[in-house]
């Protein structure tokens, strides 16, 4: 089972394997685009609504006068006239309501119909036919209020509810803004990606692939980061083969550049038009670009204890991998080799799962037992994260004889040398003995830690959490966004995880960066922020609460600037400005004021 992250992260990876095929058999760049629609000038022209009702739910008509609702609706001065469609979504409905409209010529159309949110397609198709703005049409839910309300409720509440929902949408609609928005703004195809790991690497093979030009950044002398010291997989594939191809083939990509040793100096900008300065040991190289992956890694925690770099018997789970390796760890000449889980990890100071050191311990204990079957080999955790198909090599070590021990946070192991060997006495929770183990070797989890990104964060304008990893726009729907738009995330960087989960990760992030790419010219969403400059006092409030970084104070001019492609339309801006200079396109005073009237009417 995936939780909500994990299925996100991988359909958005599975976008990416789509999208290649996609553009490798039938590009669709060579599609010719969609006209831009035309829509009528209905600026001096009186509101006149044409409300459709659907009627296509027996719950609705058995518990519902329509008609008593009809009547209401039509009661208002500004409706044309509302009639009533059976299976409003499917074609023969909507046809009936495209028909309707076409005859009518209204200049806001009202829909009473069920989740609104699976006709946002249809309204910019019927837009388009009757040369009308979607941000002049809306559909409200009368469906939920059948649902929720008691069928002892008192008679007539039902319609009072379903009127009320109608009416409130009526007024909105006749105060909504039937100007155009902002004009589209041109959008550079080409992706900056910090960091030169494995899943930076990923990203920029994706994007290369699709066509769009890369530039990469790595501050080391070479690529790979952490992922080349991976010296076998659990599954038993070569990383190292797979890390050294994966490099050469992004070096000899045509589409990507590729800077070693380099940083970001300076970024300014948003999402389709950012300016970035990279400083190399050959001067500053200025790149535009469109979007924008941060993919910089981490590293093995730091943590001295339990004589680690005092004692040349104490290694980490890496350290002791690469020795297996390379042969330093001679697994026939041993007797017996201790593992303690979580060494400083899920604590205070560090309370998170780093998800691969239990992987690791397997990794190494499958290893040892393979080459020594006799060596005795001995797991202390607190959890053992073997989530998924890595169950089977939990089953598959014990099987081998791996001996594991569990303990709480309470009574850790404690270990003391003896002629540099490490004797380790723990306490046993599940069969309540003490242990004490003379060890030849003794490995440590150590953990994974992120990289710093202090400048990254200043320079983008970005946020971490209290260990240092990235914070995204929302854990559970947008796991690789940041929330200032165009900026993505992946790997290490973003949270601890394995190979697999950071290559999925990183695909994840590309395309995302594509959904930018691809647009050659962005446009605003319909609810964004303004400033009234006669009531603008410039006290800064709404730039310092502005979570997207929209906002800015312009000197030069003496105003507040809000920047339409990277506002949100959350209303922060609105509810902390003091003087109501900051107003939400859509929600003004004046609708928010007539839906509360018109809320209010059918109680009163």
């Amino acid at each position: 089972a995936k939780d909500i992250t994990e299925t996100m992260i991988q359909s958005g990876a599975a976008a990416l394997g789509a999208s290649r095929l996609i553009n490798l058999f039938a590009p669709l760049r060579a599609h010719t685009p969609d006209p831009e629609p035309e829509y009528r000038d209905v600026t001096r022209e009186r509101p006149k609504i044409m409300a459709a009702l659907c009627t296509s739910c027996p719950i609705l008509e058995k518990r519902v006068d329509l008609d008593q609702v009809k009547a209401r609706i039509e009661a208002m001065e500004t409706v044309k006239e509302v009639v009533t469609v059976g299976q409003a979504c499917t074609e023969a409905g909507w046809q009936e309501i495209t028909d309707k409209a076409q005859a009518l010529g209204p200049n806001r159309v009202l829909i009473g119909a069920c989740m609104p949110y699976a006709y946002v397609p249809k309204l910019h198709e019927l837009g388009r036919l009757i040369g009308l703005r979607p941000a002049l049409m809306d559909v409200v839910d009368i469906y939920t209020p059948t649902a929720t309300t008691p069928a002892s409720a008192p008679e007539g509440q039902l319609e009072h509810e379903v009127t009320s929902l109608l009416r409130m949408a009526g007024v909105k609609l006749i105060g909504a803004d039937p100007t155009a928005k902002t004009p589209p703004q041109h959008a550079s195809p080409k992706t900056l990606i910090v960091g030169g790991g494995l899943a930076g690497l990923t990203a920029a093979h994706g994007i290369a692939d699709m066509g769009y030009e890369v530039v990469l950044v790595e501050e080391e002398e070479e690529l790979g980061g952490q992922a080349l010291r991976i010296r076998k997989s659990l599954t038993g594939d070569d990383p190292v083969r797979f890390m050294t191809d994966l490099i050469e083939l992004v070096e000899k990509h045509p589409n990507v550049t590729v800077y070693k040793d380099a940083r970001v100096a300076l970024s300014m900008g948003r999402a389709g038009r950012f300016l970035s300065v990279v400083a190399t040991d050959d001067g500053s190289v200025p790149v535009e670009h469109g979007a924008a992956i941060l993919a910089t890694g981490g590293q093995e925690a730091k943590v001295y204890d339990w004589g680690f770099r005092v004692h040349k018997t104490v290694l980490t789970q890496s350290e002791l991998e690469e020795q297996l390796a390379d042969g330093t760890v001679d697994a026939g000449g041993l007797n017996s080799v201790a593992m303690i889980q979580c060494w400083r990890s899920r604590e205070e100071n560090r309370d998170y799962c780093s998800r691969i050191c239990c992987q690791m311990a397997l990794k190494n204990a499958l290893e040892l037992k393979k080459r020594n079957p006799n060596l005795q080999v001995f797991v202390f955790y607190r959890d053992i994260m073997s989530y998924g198909f890595i169950e089977h090599y939990y089953t598959e070590a014990r099987r081998a004889g791996v001996i594991f021990v569990s303990f709480d946070l309470d009574s850790k192991p404690e270990v003391t040398f003896v002629e540099g060997k490490p004797h380790i006495k723990a306490f046993d929770s599940v069969s309540g003995r003490e242990l004490q183990i003379e060890a030849d070797l003794l490995a440590l989890a150590s953990g994974i830690e992120p990289n710093d990104v202090s400048e990254l964060v200043e320079l983008f304008q970005i946020s971490v959490d209290e260990h240092g990893f990235f914070t995204e726009a929302e854990p559970k729907w947008r796991p690789v966004d940041f929330l200032k738009q165009g900026v993505f995330m992946a790997g290490l960087a973003r949270a601890p995880g394995n190979m697999e989960e950071t290559i999925v990760s990183a695909k994840a992030a590309a395309q995302r960066a594509l959904r930018v790419l691809s647009e050659k010219h962005l446009v605003s969403g319909t609810i964004v922020a303004e400033v009234r400059d006669s009531l603008c006092s410039l006290c800064g409030k709404c730039v310092e609460v502005c979570a997207y970084g929209a906002r800015a104070l312009d000197i030069r001019q003496d105003k507040v600037l809000v920047d339409e492609l990277l506002c949100q339309g959350c209303g922060s801006c609105a509810a902390v400005c003091p003087n109501s200079a900051s107003v939400l396109r859509g929600f003004t005073d004046t609708q928010v004021l007539s839906v509360i009237d018109a809320a209010l009417e059918e109680i009163v």
